[in-house]
């Protein structure tokens, strides 16, 4: 398989996935949450290119 995004791994996938359960968020909110909050994305092991 060619192009695309790499893949995230299924830790990370698990973790968003609790972040939007814990907070009932919704998926756009939960990626916006990443992008606005360091302690979120530190948390999550996320780098964002910041």
């Amino acid at each position: 398989m060619s192009g695309g995004r790499p893949t995230i791994g299924i830790e990370r996938v698990l973790r968003i996935h609790f972040l939007q359960h814990w907070f009932e968020l919704s998926a756009p909110v939960a990626e916006e949450a990443l992008y606005n909050s360091v302690a979120i994305h530190q948390f999550f092991s996320i780098d964002l290119g910041k």
